[in-house]
């Protein structure tokens, strides 16, 4: 038997061979054992996480936005902008499009 006393279920060769497709690790989350994990640094999910974070902030690239929505919502701004300094709460925007 490969997983008996003494012994784990995550290193037989029936739970590698169906471990990709049977289970979903984020990538927030060590699956690794202890023993590993502490080789590797320790390092817990809220640091993974806030790695992740960075990285997609980093990797982050703007949609294509056509000119017309971008100068409506450059207007909407300085439109509130405009309304929050005056001490205004917000009023109906009325919108360029029919």
């Amino acid at each position: 038997e490969e997983a008996g006393p003494g012994k784990h279920f995550l290193g037989t060769a029936h739970t590698l061979r169906h471990y990709t497709t049977a289970f979903h690790q984020h990538k927030a989350f060590s699956m690794d054992n202890y023993e590993k994990w502490e080789e590797e640094g320790s390092v817990d999910s809220y640091k993974k996480a806030y790695g992740i974070w960075q990285k997609m902030l980093r990797d982050y690239e703007a949609p294509p936005l056509d000119e017309a929505t971008r100068e409506e919502l450059h207007a909407f701004v300085a439109h509130r902008r405009a309304e929050i300094q005056a001490g205004r709460p917000r009023s109906g925007w009325e919108s360029s499009k029919p």
